[in-house]
């Protein structure tokens, strides 16, 4: 029996376009794996920080930093190996050669580019005292003075933690009042599974 070229021709395309569909699916299912992955590191930092940082009566705000212009020209807009040896102060036992390649200051100057304020998953987060803007009181913004019976609060307002790989910098503010402020970054590293603080900012901001 002759075969039929336009039935085999057919056939051809059907399982071209299933093997399309296929190579679609893979790649949609492994962008968002590796989506969830950061966004899982990207809240073991916040937990690390607030287990550092926050004690009774301060609170982080429940969005990260929209404005992040402070420290890009804080690092003097690109972040490089030497600025970053400049401004930093590593945690004893830290080597920046061995835990910094060239790859992670490429892809942390393409997240800095790239960067997004996000809003942090509040139920998922339960163990982390947020607050959020309509929480905050109006002494908070130089409207009026807190009455003898208010608790004084202080905001932390953290950006995005830009991640690359096993290290991330985290900018922050911390805020009790309009005349009472600070800023400045940490840097995190993944060791052992771990996410932890290996690096302080040589000079805090003050105002």
């Amino acid at each position: 029996m002759p075969i039929n070229k336009n039935n085999q021709m057919s056939t051809y395309i059907n399982k071209l376009h299933i093997f399309f569909l296929l190579f679609i699916s893979i790649a949609l299912f492994c962008a968002c794996a590796g989506q969830k992955r950061m966004m899982s590191d990207k809240e073991c930092i916040l937990s690390v920080y607030t287990n550092r940082f926050i004690n009774g009566n301060e609170y982080i705000f429940y969005k990260t930093q929209e404005d992040i212009s402070w420290f890009k020209n804080f690092i003097n807009g690109t972040i490089t190996k030497q600025r970053i040896k400049e401004i930093t102060k590593p945690v004893k036992g830290i080597n920046f050669d061995s835990l910094l390649t060239t790859v992670d200051y490429q892809l942390w100057n393409k997240s800095l580019n790239e960067y997004n304020s996000i809003t942090w998953n509040q139920e998922k987060l339960s163990s982390i005292p947020f607050i959020k803007e309509n929480e905050i009181p109006d002494y908070y913004y130089g409207k009026g003075i807190p009455a003898p019976s208010d608790t004084i609060i202080t905001i932390y307002k953290l950006s995005t933690p830009i991640i690359s790989n096993n290290v991330a910098l985290l900018y922050y503010s911390i805020k009790t009042s309009p005349l009472n402020s600070s800023k400045g970054y940490l840097m995190f590293a993944k060791i052992n599974d771990k996410w932890q603080i290996v690096a302080k900012d040589v000079i805090v901001a003050v105002g």
